[in-house]
């Protein structure tokens, strides 16, 4: 049996759910083609569509802090993501607007003051890793990198030493690596590896003492959940 095109593209999808500060809310990116922010009670009642940008929205992030939620949004499909920032009160600001730049959100620091992310501002060709003030808009560029980088997690604040930033440095699909950065001082120490390995949804553990990723580090034959010793690079899954 044939179906025609628009159902095809019709097909809608719920996905990027985070909880509410109070577990009774669950944000998510929902609708077909062109997802939007949504909010629903945790037993699926009362869903409302909180943005219609009428392009993709993508990267939704709550703040760890309050109820403020983060996510990107592009023009046309030209993935020149730019970010926008829903207050505690409902309304809606944006935090970028150069429009020929790609936004790549990366992770709030813990008590929601700064948020850290990836943009090619600098050279198109390769991204550079920015911390933003999200009160007053002041950004400092903390890293300049030479080819595609992301941050994906800031130390807690339990973490002794001060606040350090994952990069995760990008050289292919299979050939990816881990850097700590601090924030204060510019400082990197690579996270030592063996092989060419791969990265992906890094986090650090409550303490800071070390990684939470998906990962093939250690010669696996599969990315499976590990705890990464930063110092070493030893993976335990």
């Amino acid at each position: 049996m044939s179906h025609p095109l628009e159902a095809w593209v019709g097909i809608g999808a719920a996905t990027t759910p985070v909880f509410s500060r109070d577990g009774r809310t669950i944000w998510h990116l929902r609708d077909a083609g062109l997802p939007q922010v949504w909010g629903m009670d945790r037993d699926g009642d009362n869903a409302r569509q909180i943005t219609d940008h009428g392009e993709k929205t993508w990267k939704l992030s709550r703040c760890p802090a309050d109820e403020r939620l983060l996510w990107a949004v592009d023009a046309g499909g030209d993935e020149r993501h730019q970010l926008s920032l829903r207050e505690a009160d409902g309304s809606i600001r944006n935090l970028t607007d150069a429009t020929d730049v790609i936004h790549e959100f990366g992770c709030w620091a813990p008590d929601g003051s700064r948020i850290a992310f990836a943009a090619n501002d600098r050279d198109e060709r390769v991204f550079d890793i920015i911390v933003m003030d999200i009160a007053t808009g002041e950004r400092r560029r903390v890293l300049e990198g030479n080819h595609i980088l992301t941050a994906p997690a800031w130390s807690p604040a339990a973490r002794p030493g001060g606040a350090v930033l994952v990069v995760h440095e990008d050289f292919s699909t299979s050939d990816q690596r881990l850097t700590l950065l601090d924030i204060a001082t510019g400082a990197v120490a690579g996270v030592p590896r063996t092989a060419p390995s791969r990265y992906a949804s890094v986090r650090w553990d409550s303490t800071g003492a070390a990684l939470l990723a998906l990962t093939d580090a250690g010669g696996a034959d599969f990315m499976r959940l590990c705890r990464i010793d930063p110092a070493t690079g030893t993976a335990t899954a």
